[in-house]
C-alpha cells in the first residue's frame, strides 16, 4: 500500500477529524454568545481563552492552541455555510485581531 495525496476536500475532512471536540466546543460558544443581528464579531483572544477553558488540562498554554492550528478553523466553517472574515493588524497597524461570522445572506 502506498502513500498518496491528500485532496483539499480530505485535508479538510482530516484537519476536523484530528482537532478535538473541546476545540469545535470553545469555537460554537463563542460564535452563539456573539451572534447578534446575523452577525458573530469576537476578538481572537476570546477564542484562545475559551479554547483554554474548554480542554480542562492545565498544561495547555495559548501558544499550544495557536501552533496546533486550533485558530484556523475558518475553511471548516465556511464549508458549513458561514461567511468567515479574519482580521489582523498589518503593517504598522495596531488592534487586536478578530473573527467576524456572518449567517448566509445574513438569516437573522
Amino acid at each position: 500500500m502506498s502513500v498518496k495525496p491528500v485532496s483539499p476536500s480530505e485535508a479538510l475532512d482530516l484537519k476536523v477529524d484530528t482537532t478535538p471536540d473541546f476545540v469545535f466546543e470553545a469555537w460554537n460558544r463563542v460564535i452563539v454568545r456573539n451572534l447578534k443581528d446575523g452577525v458573530s464579531k469576537f476578538f481572537q483572544s476570546e477564542l484562545i481563552f475559551e479554547i483554554l477553558d474548554c480542554s480542562n488540562d492545565g498544561e495547555l498554554t495559548s501558544f499550544n492552541v495557536t501552533d496546533r492550528g486550533w485558530l484556523d478553523m475558518e475553511p471548516v466553517f465556511r464549508r458549513l455555510g458561514w461567511k468567515v472574515v479574519y482580521d489582523k493588524p498589518g503593517y504598522n497597524e495596531i488592534y487586536e485581531p478578530f473573527f467576524e461570522f456572518t449567517l448566509p445572506n445574513n438569516q437573522s
